[in-house]
């Protein structure tokens, strides 16, 4: 069972095993000149430290708080290449889709004029340009907001 320590309490137990932490033989005696009890000025500032110690703790945990309060937010960015002529209207009629029933957009790179044969060949070769039902089909997502 845990034991719930006020900061009073904590506080008082660390003035008095102060000595004792430091190497003191008898409470309240310092270890150096043991016939001399601790000073006022030395009992001041080991007080004033741990209050500076205690607020820095709650203002540190007060500060972490708020940034896990308020998580920094990510942006995610969907982008679909090579739409033109040759490529897969079922699939991209279904990318469109699914961006159309989450209310999100995806990027498309649209390629106008694509190479006929092989588009890794460097030769000269002919080119297709985007379909009539391609283009339709790219403004109507566009227009719905699916399609940037």
């Amino acid at each position: 069972m845990l034991k719930r320590i006020s900061m009073v309490t904590l506080y008082q137990g660390a003035i008095k095993e102060l000595p004792n932490a430091i190497g003191g033989e008898r409470p309240g005696v310092c270890p150096k000149r043991a016939d001399t009890q601790i000073r006022p000025f030395q009992k001041l500032l080991f007080e004033g430290a741990l209050v500076l110690l205690t607020l820095s703790m709650v203002i540190f945990s007060s500060l972490n708080y708020a940034a896990a309060a308020s998580p920094p937010q990510v942006t995610i960015v969907f982008r679909y290449d090579d739409y033109s002529s040759r490529s897969a209207t079922a699939l991209e009629e279904q990318i469109i889709e699914a961006f159309k029933q989450c209310q999100a957009s995806c990027t498309f790179s649209i390629i106008p004029f694509v190479k006929a044969m092989d588009y890794l060949d460097i030769n000269p070769q002919a080119v297709l340009p985007l379909t009539t039902a391609k283009a339709e089909m790219a403004r109507k997502a566009i227009a719905a907001g699916a399609m940037d």
